[in-house]
């Protein structure tokens, strides 16, 4: 709770610019309540500080988000705290092991006025309780395999053009091909290598279809 009312203090005056408070329990945080404390922090007490920071910000408003790599996802944190909060997986392999909100996809990416690596990252969940997922139809669902050199068409129904992600960029590319009204149709183009697959994510709503290269 302190460490949550710190938080708010600093990031209070950018909250406009601001998606999401997320809670980070990494291994230095480990090894720092060990030093400190003298023992192991216990994995119920992890998932209680993770709830109890999360919960706090949640009552202030704020979306709030769980980060983690597969190691704490599997070994740390229990389901019903899983289940509880929008999930930020850390995971470099390619597309994320669980469906996520967000995904850490790399930490050597470049962004102009940085010095330095930054990482990179996809969210697959628009944010904000006043920005709602505008309504789409496909008509592709379940996995859809896509030879190399070949192109896959899907047809997205909606008002305005929608806004198509792959959830691994370098297995699958997205290219829009034209609009006819309210109808627009993308191709889908593998780049990665045989048996890679992506999940297509549409205007920040779940997973729509995976698509896997052949």
């Amino acid at each position: 709770m302190k460490e949550w009312a710190v938080c708010r203090q600093i990031v209070g005056p950018y909250r406009k610019n601001i998606k999401f408070a997320a809670y980070d329990y990494e291994y230095d945080s480990y090894n720092y309540y060990q030093s400190i404390h003298g023992a192991a922090p216990t994995t119920a007490l992890i998932n209680d500080m993770a709830n109890a920071f999360l919960n706090a910000a949640k009552d202030d408003g704020w979306s709030a988000v769980l980060y983690m790599n597969n190691d704490y996802r599997r070994n740390v944190f229990a389901a019903a705290t899983l289940r509880a909060w929008d999930i930020w997986l850390a995971d470099y392999t390619g597309g994320p092991d669980i469906p996520c909100a967000v995904q850490q996809t790399g930490s050597a990416g470049a962004v102009p006025g940085i010095s330095g690596p930054v990482d990179t990252d996809t969210a697959f969940k628009i944010f904000g309780a006043s920005v709602a997922v505008p309504p789409y139809t496909c008509d592709t669902s379940g996995t859809v395999e896509i030879a190399r050199g070949a192109a896959y068409q899907a047809l997205v129904t909606c008002k305005g053009r929608p806004r198509i992600v792959a959830g691994t960029s370098d297995v699958m590319t997205v290219l829009h091909r034209y609009d006819d009204g309210d109808r627009h149709y993308y191709y889908f183009v593998p780049i990665g290598n045989a048996g890679s697959e992506t999940g297509i994510y549409i205007n920040g709503g779940p997973r729509q279809f995976v698509a896997r290269v052949k």
